[in-house]
Order: C-alpha cells, then sequence, then structure tokens
C-alpha cells in the first residue's frame, strides 16, 4: 500500500505532515466555525471573521475508513494508518489505559465542560 502524507488538523494547532489537510467533524466543531447540524462552515463565520474556506481543511467523519492515510515512516520510523482521531479528554482515557467498560479517570482540577 502507497503511504500517503498528510495533515491533520487540530484546533488551535495544525500539524502539518504532508499533502492532506484535514479534520473530523467533532474538532471543526469545536473551533466555532463549523456547523454540525448542516455538517459544513459556518458561512456567517467565516465571513464575520474574514477567513477564507480555501485554507480550511477538509473534513471527514472520525472514522472515515480510509485505509490510505497514513504517518509517512520518516517521522515516526514506520508507516502508522491513521484510522481515528482524538484529543483532550477521550485521548487521555486511551492513554491511561481506559479500554473497558466500567473504567473510569477523574480529573482533579478546576474545570469547567459546556456543550
Amino acid at each position: 500500500m502507497q503511504s500517503i502524507k498528510w495533515s491533520i488538523f487540530v484546533p488551535p494547532l495544525s500539524l502539518l505532515l504532508g499533502a492532506h489537510h484535514i479534520t473530523d467533524v467533532s474538532h471543526a466543531s469545536s473551533t466555532g466555525l463549523y456547523d454540525p447540524f448542516t455538517l459544513g462552515w459556518a458561512q456567517w463565520a467565516l465571513s464575520l471573521f474574514r477567513i477564507p474556506v480555501s485554507i480550511l481543511p477538509k473534513v471527514l467523519a472520525t472514522w472515515h475508513g480510509r485505509e490510505d492515510i497514513r504517518v509517512d515512516s520518516e517521522h515516526l520510523g514506520r508507516e502508522i494508518p491513521i484510522r481515528a482521531s482524538i484529543t483532550d479528554q477521550s485521548a487521555s482515557m486511551y492513554g491511561l489505559s481506559c479500554v473497558k467498560k466500567g473504567d473510569i479517570r477523574t480529573l482533579l482540577c478546576p474545570f469547567v465542560s459546556d456543550n
């Protein structure tokens, strides 16, 4: 399988590793510039902040089913497929090996989550 270089947009940081500029719906929504109900960039917000849609990443489903998006071997020593995108709280659950039903993680700090 041929390796395709990629980039993934994680607000406010864009990690550029190659030719593709992509993100998923949850990351795009967290910018306030993407409408998860219409599944498109919010034109009113782009107009307000004078952001051209051409600079924004393509939005894919979190699991997009593509087998060809991989980290190139020059970056991590071997090719690694990118099958999903997780960050912050859900990534920390995985990082702490909370992967079975009933596993929990507590966060002991001042924290506000507003959805």
